[in-house]
């Protein structure tokens, strides 16, 4: 009886059915998971700035609940697009600001001072 060349395929067989090692897709115990949509949306935030750094191009706001995103109110760090738009802010202004996704974090594309009008 030849087993040898059976058992082999049988072993291959597996091996390509269930890959060892890093896989492209995440599971969740036996489900795989797929990434979320990509979120096209900008979303609108009102909050205090807290602190401006020009060199790293980020502004600390503590900001209102931002309903689009299911975020509550909080004080975070965000990336701004054009650094140019950090210059005219100043600790303690409140500011109305728009979100846009990248990769998985959000980027503030425009900030500006809030006005008392709509």
């Amino acid at each position: 009886m030849e087993r040898r060349p059976f058992f082999l395929v049988v072993i291959v067989t597996l091996f390509v059915a269930h890959p060892v090692g890093p896989v492209s897709a995440q599971r969740i115990g036996d489900t795989p998971v797929r990434p979320a949509p990509a979120d096209k949306r900008i979303h609108v935030g009102e909050g205090t700035v807290n602190r401006v750094d020009v060199r790293a191009g980020q502004v600390n706001l503590t900001h209102a609940p931002i309903a689009s995103l299911g975020w509550p109110g909080m004080t975070m760090d965000f990336v701004v697009s054009d650094r140019e738009q950090l210059a005219a802010l100043e600790p303690g202004q409140r500011v109305r600001f728009e979100l846009h996704p990248i990769g998985n974090k959000y980027v503030i594309s425009s900030i500006r001072p809030a006005s008392s009008s709509p």
